[in-house]
């Protein structure tokens, strides 16, 4: 897996500061967030960058204090996440229809489960607590157990429109860099998708 990680404030979907090699936020100056400047303080993986934050309750950005891990936050307030910047190629170029249909039969209806793809492109199905406290290139909206979206009892009536949705999160992600969270079908087919995933990877 080929990312560097940085610890970003964002206000919407905007990254405004960066947290820099000095212990410092300054305001991000790059042309496109997905860019790593030199004096960055970059984390090798995820695990270092989270505990980081878990240190640190509080920073000071521009005379302003900012909750570093709050339990709630409105709309336009700013908040820090860690950002995934890809440096390589995943190991799959992107999964396939059949290989989605496997996992959701191979689900347990009685969790809540989200379908994610990890940034290596490889699709999993992991309890909802595990979605949300891990990192993942792409997550799909959270099957309430009781349901019946997994499992092998499954109707699979939702296998199109959930593979549309993720190779859609899929390409955002690998033209972005970002994390992508997604709950609905994309309006391109599946081969526009395969082929600006494709496009994308080409530009790594």
């Amino acid at each position: 897996m080929d990312l560097k990680f940085t610890i970003d404030i964002a206000r919407l979907i905007e990254i405004t500061h960066r947290l820099k090699k000095d212990g410092s936020f300054k305001r991000f100056e790059g042309e496109n967030d997905k860019e790593v400047l030199e004096d960055d303080l970059i984390f090798d993986n995820y695990y270092d960058a989270k505990l980081w934050k878990s240190n640190n309750e509080y920073i000071e950005v521009e005379g302003r204090k900012i909750l570093v891990n709050p339990t709630s936050y409105g709309m336009a307030d700013p908040y820090v996440e860690i950002r995934p910047h890809r440096t390589g190629k995943p190991k799959q170029s992107y999964f396939t229809e059949e290989q989605l249909r496997e996992v959701i039969l191979n689900g347990n209806d009685s969790y809540n489960n989200s379908l994610v793809v990890d940034f290596d492109g490889y699709l999993h199905l992991v309890r909802f607590k595990n979605a949300i406290d891990n990192l993942y290139a792409v997550r799909f909206e959270t099957f309430v157990a009781g349901n019946g979206y997994v499992g092998d009892k499954t109707s699979l009536e939702h296998l199109e429109n959930t593979y549309l949705s993720l190779l859609d999160g899929w390409s955002t992600h690998l033209i972005s860099h970002d994390t992508v969270y997604r709950d609905y079908p994309s309006n391109q087919t599946k081969e526009e998708l395969i082929a600006e995933i494709e496009q994308a990877i080409k530009e790594l």
